[in-house]
């Protein structure tokens, strides 16, 4: 019944254990090419929206203050937004939204009326 597993043996055969470690090997590294295929060209053509990535730029992590073991606060920017969060053991809480950063060149000021921002919306 199980000759059919046994390729290149007659049915009283026996094959030998190089032989068996040589086709599971062989089975093993074409599965996992398979695999490799699939996810790295497939993904196109199967549409799948937890295989596609993000679009650069779209979501990305500004900056992280570990306050203790366990507790930090994240500014996390998306599109034209940024997000302060806070994360716990226990989970997430977002704390501000806040217009996105201004670009390097520009004043100080603008960076000190966002702090105020913040300190007026938590009241």
């Amino acid at each position: 019944m199980t000759d059919f597993l046994i390729f290149g043996t007659s049915g009283t055969e026996v094959p030998s254990m190089g032989w068996l470690v040589l086709k599971t090997l062989l089975l093993l590294a074409l599965l996992g090419g398979l695999m490799y295929v699939l996810f790295r060209y497939g993904t196109a053509w199967m549409q799948l929206p937890f295989l596609k990535r993000a679009p650069k730029g779209e979501l990305s992590l500004k900056s992280t203050l570990t306050l203790e073991p366990g507790r930090s606060l994240h500014l996390v920017g998306l599109r034209d937004r940024e997000y302060l969060i806070a994360s716990s053991d226990k989970g997430l809480l977002l704390l501000a939204e806040l217009p996105a950063s201004p670009a390097s060149g520009e004043e100080e000021e603008e960076s000190s009326d966002r702090v105020e921002l913040m300190s007026e919306s938590s009241k």
